[in-house]
């Protein structure tokens, strides 16, 4: 079944937004997996140029396994080939992967909160976080 260029195009398109998508959300799932592995204090001294920088490490890797996944596809798609095959077998590769993946988003960001939270309460809670005074300052 032979596919007009511009349906093919189309669906290019489509399959490089997908693709863009999907880098982010692994990058971003990495970088909390990443996180909710530091202990509290490494958690409390974390800036945002930090954070930044594990998702774009995470963003490198990620890159390269999404246009390996593609890699068939992209090709079948700019080629007169039969796509009807190589998408089926695309979406039936990515789209379990992707429920997963959103999944285990929403668990990391749920625990990563309810951790923050404690932390925060920990840290209030913490006498040794305050510096007071020595008796002799007190006397005088």
């Amino acid at each position: 079944m032979e596919l007009h260029r511009d349906f093919r195009n189309a669906i290019l398109l489509l399959v490089q937004e997908f693709k863009n998508y999907q880098v982010r959300a692994l990058s971003r799932n990495n970088a909390l997996a990443r996180i909710i592995e530091l202990d509290r204090e490494e958690r409390a001294d974390l800036t945002a140029a930090q954070i930044l920088r594990l998702v774009s490490e995470a963003t490198k890797a990620n890159q390269r396994l999404v246009d390996e996944s593609a890699a068939g596809l992209e090709k079948a798609l700019l080629t007169d080939k039969d796509v009807l095959d190589w998408l089926k077998g695309y979406c039936a590769n990515i789209i379990p992967r992707l429920e997963q993946d959103a999944s285990l988003a929403e668990w990391q960001a749920l625990w990563l909160a309810d951790r923050l939270v404690r932390d925060h309460i920990q840290e209030n809670k913490q006498s040794g976080s305050r510096v007071l005074p020595s008796f002799s300052e007190l006397k005088s």
